[in-house]
């Protein structure tokens, strides 16, 4: 009788064993940044995981008209009890065009799967600064919240947004912030969050400038009769920046009632120990 039910045992553990391995694992959270230029394809750099664990994105390189060198890029999806965010650290941009006028590029992050906080309606606070150099330029900040959980879900899709934070305009160095925005986001989890900042920075020259030496110094070789010399030429406008998407619990009514009600016996204990001093 043992030996029989250690077999049925047996087989329904072998059997409950293919039913947990043929489950699929939960697909892992999409964290990328976006990169786009008008007349230029869309670049998409997906997550690095970091030493520590946190997903990273991270990428120094040529795009279009621009060298950009993301230091991190981080998010804590699929979340905490206490907060969602996607931060953006020290994102550099220079303009590499040669010429008079002014290019914009768009940089998007957006990461997926938030499932905390899971409160209804959650605190979403926004924002952005920069730090311009040469020639200056601007910035603008725009930031996402999406419970239908798309990746790069912007206006109209997504189901809400904080609003346009900008532009941001600099005539030369400098250092501006958009300062920070509040609102109030109603998902359904899973959501996801997305930072869209839009950049414009002036060209400059940075393949250099031929002239003649100092004094014109005469150069039978040269078609122009003089020695000649190449001199680097003013770099493009660039643009050190951060940007942050945080959402929080909102405090409930009963705790903040509670709250609100210890105030005056604080109050109170504060003047007793003063008149007793």
């Amino acid at each position: 009788m043992l030996l029989r039910m250690n077999r049925r045992l047996a087989i329904f553990g072998i059997a409950f064993g293919v039913v947990i391995i043929g489950m699929a694992a939960p697909a892992p959270a999409a964290f990328q940044i976006k990169l786009s230029e008008a007349g230029k394809a869309d670049v998409f750099i997906p997550v690095v995981p970091a030493p520590t664990g946190t997903p990273t994105v991270a990428f120094s390189g040529v795009y279009g008209d621009f060298f950009i060198t993301v230091l991190a890029q981080t998010t804590n999806s699929p979340g905490a009890p206490d907060q969602g965010y996607v931060l953006g650290s020290t994102t550099s941009v220079q303009n590499l065009k040669a010429g008079s006028g002014s290019d914009t590029l768009t940089i998007t992050t957006s990461s997926t799967d938030f499932v905390m906080p899971a409160s209804t309606p959650l605190n979403f606070f926004s924002g952005a600064s920069g730090t311009f150099g040469i020639n200056g330029g601007s910035l603008s900040f725009q930031s996402y919240g999406d419970d239908l959980n798309r990746l790069y879900t912007t206006t109209p899709a997504a189901t809400f947004t904080t609003g346009l934070q900008g532009p941001l305009v600099a005539s030369g160095p400098g250092t501006l912030s958009t300062g920070e925005i509040h609102g109030y986001f109603s998902p359904v989890p899973p959501y996801s969050l997305s930072n869209v900042t839009t950049i414009t920075l002036k060209e400059g020259n940075l393949q250099g400038i031929v002239q003649n030496f100092p004094g014109n110094i005469p150069d039978p070789t040269n078609p122009t009769g003089f020695l000649q010399q190449v001199k680097n030429g003013t770099g493009g406008a660039f643009l050190n920046y951060s940007d942050h998407t945080i959402v929080t619990p909102v405090p409930e009514p009963a705790t903040m009632a509670l709250v609100a009600s210890g105030l005056p016996l604080l109050g109170l204990t504060w003047l007793r120990r003063k008149a007793q001093a």
